[in-house]
């Protein structure tokens, strides 16, 4: 069994297969890049908010949380962290 920090993976927690998680894993890492290409993010908002994304699933299950949900939080506090103008309308027509 898969063991993180002390903590079983999200994977071993809901069920999903490698091959399945790196897939969800992918789409969501490429809907944070079309996001931010759309609304012309920087270099460094885009990184921070793919780091946030794949840190967050390094906890939780891509099956409990829907990308739909995290994807636009993660771009939204990225664009806080690395002081971006844009506002919570503008992420979440996007996505």
């Amino acid at each position: 069994m898969a063991i993180a920090m002390g903590r079983p993976c999200s994977m071993v927690q809901s069920g999903l297969t490698v091959a399945q998680e790196a897939r969800c894993r992918d789409q969501a890492c490429a809907l944070i890049r079309l996001v931010a290409e759309i609304l012309r993010f920087p270099v460094a908002a885009s990184v921070t908010s793919l780091t946030f994304l794949l840190r967050f699933y390094a906890r939780h299950s891509y099956a409990v949380h829907s990308p739909q949900f995290v994807v636009p939080t993660c771009l939204y506090v990225a664009s806080k962290i690395e002081e971006v103008g844009h506002g919570v309308l503008n992420l979440t027509v996007c996505s």
